[in-house]
């Protein structure tokens, strides 16, 4: 009958096929029972899915599922067993490949697999990731129509494991080696199960998950949430500065009619626009010359962003927490905007870790003491993670406890006006306490107390590497008094005048550095009101 060929058509072979068949019914009418086997050896078979090679299998067709129900088409199947075939040079086998419903055909198999990761360079013809070393095994098992659509009524399950693999992400040109681990199907959803490879020198282990990805690629591949798990002994911040750099643009190869129709352009779109979870988790963290510990981040990444949600780590004897986000502004400049917040940290440590954050005015080595601060700072970072000169606006609120000071220029510069006696290498301080306003790279200070052993100071300004530095410095006459070598200096508070006392203006000299003045007339205060 034309419908059961029709159905039976859905399957072409290029060589005659071995076949026994068995029909019993009533000779008055009706549909009789059909039953019939067959035997393939070494095919080549199409299908309205796909083209095999190499196929070998048998099976049957008949047209009566359920007993009792009606011959026709929805109680009908085509079964194959045993099938082994060569699927776009991979080899393919399956224990039990079923169709049933011929009138709504819904096909159910399962698939294994196991072959070279380079095999599938030009079976998936990505533009965005290139195999090039390892070994995959798969082992799959399908129900759902036939025929290709972008319905969610397809279930995929089973596995996927890697071996020594090796993956080039090339719109980074960033290598993933020595992967092992096993992507799961489960549905229409996608995990990520203790994925262990090498990224730049980096060891990570990576669990993951991509809830109804098979559903949203072929539709919204924009609203795929991909969520990610990662764990590493000992990361290097320093290796991903490639995140900061442009994305190089990739060229989609022509895909051959072998390969897996579009699903090319559906990964690297998938890629390009999923909005992707990470928790990260790292024992030791560095960068350049920053050592921290016990990392915790929650980090959201966006197509022109990367959001920082909550992130916290031991750091310089003390803890650092940070909120922010990280904006692409340009092809090789990025909008950071960070909320951080420090506490009790060796301020040495700090500076030294942070390359003196770019200025300098002080630097690690003029400074002893634990510091506690909050900054909302907004910045510009180039491509390699540096920040670009002048492009910090914010404020920094901060208190620095059993402070000393080593070999600071321009407070040693004081004592070319007073106390040329005294030592000035190696200062001890009370707490000191300030806001410190940020704007355009220019620090800008308030009335800020200075009680150290040596002398007892009151500075504001502005400190600027654009030669636009502009400090006042009080110094009360209380200071004739001479300190024993055990004072212990105590803040007195803001609200106190100092008493009788000599000023001083520092600016910038022609060398650039900045030179102190008398202030006779204080015309300090009178420019700044």
């Amino acid at each position: 009958p034309g419908r059961i060929d029709s159905s039976l058509s859905m399957v072409s072979l290029n060589k005659p096929l071995n076949a026994t068949a068995e029909l019993y019914g009533p000779l008055r009418g009706g549909e009789p029972y059909i039953l019939v086997r067959w035997e393939v050896k070494n095919a080549s078979m199409k299908t309205d899915f796909m083209d095999f090679e190499n196929a070998s299998f048998e099976g049957y067709y008949k047209n009566e599922v359920v007993a009792g129900l009606p011959r026709k088409d929805p109680n009908s199947i085509i079964s194959l067993r045993n099938f082994t075939a060569d699927w776009n040079g991979l080899p393919v086998k399956s224990r039990s490949i079923d169709i049933v419903d011929l009138s709504n055909s819904t096909l159910t198999c399962d698939l294994t697999s196991s072959f070279p990761l380079t095999a599938l360079n030009e079976l998936i013809n990505a533009s965005s990731l290139q195999m090039t070393a390892g070994n995959v095994t798969v082992a799959l098992n399908y129900k759902g129509p036939i025929v290709r659509n972008n319905n969610t009524n397809s279930f995929l399950n089973g596995k996927i494991h890697f071996s020594n693999g090796s993956v080039l992400y090339t719109p980074r040109n960033v290598t993933m080696k020595e992967v092992n681990g096993d992507l799961l199907f489960n549905n229409s959803n996608v995990f990520i199960k203790d994925l262990r490879c090498n990224v730049l020198q980096n060891q990570i282990v990576m669990n993951g998950s991509a809830e109804n990805v098979l559903t949203l690629i072929n539709t919204e591949p924009n609203k795929v949430n991909v969520k990610y798990h990662i764990y590493s002994p000992a990361l290097n911040l320093s290796s991903f500065t490639f995140l900061l750099d442009e994305r190089k643009n990739t060229i989609a190869r022509k895909a051959n009619t072998n390969s897996l129709g579009n699903i090319s352009t559906k990964l690297d779109e998938l890629l390009e626009k999923s909005r992707v979870e990470v928790d990260l988790k790292a024992d030791k963290v560095s960068y350049n010359r920053f050592q921290g510990g016990n990392l915790a981040a929650a980090v959201t990444i966006l197509q022109d962003r990367y959001v920082l949600n909550n992130v916290s780590m031991l750091l310089a004897g003390g803890n650092m927490s940070m909120k922010g986000q990280l904006v692409t502004s340009t092809a090789s400049r990025h909008k950071a905007s960070i909320n951080a917040n420090l506490s009790d940290v060796d301020v040495k440590k700090l500076f030294y870790g942070f390359d003196n954050f770019g200025q300098d005015a002080i630097g690690y080595k003029n400074l002893q003491g634990t510091l506690t601060a909050s900054t909302n700072i907004e910045m510009m970072i180039d491509k390699t993670g540096k920040a670009v000169p002048n492009s910090s606006n914010g404020s920094i609120n901060f208190l620095l406890k059993n402070a000393v000071l080593q070999n600071f220029e321009p407070i040693k510069k004081i004592q070319k006006f007073v106390f040329k006696n005294r030592n000035f290498d190696t200062i001890q301080f009370a707490a000191l306490k300030n806001k410190l306003e940020v704007f355009n790279g220019d620090i800008v200070f308030k009335r800020m107390e200075i009680q150290s052993s040596v002398i007892s100071l009151f500075t504001e300004g502005t400190y600027s590497q654009r030669g636009n530095t502009d400090v006042s410095v009080q110094v009360p006459l209380s200071n004739l008094k001479k300190r024993d070598d055990d004072y212990i200096p105590e803040n007195i508070g803001l609200d106190k005048s100092g008493g009788r006392s000599i000023f001083l203006r520092g600016k910038p000299g022609s060398d650039g550095n900045i030179n102190f003045k008398l202030d006779l007339f204080k015309k300090y205060f009178k420019e700044h009101p």
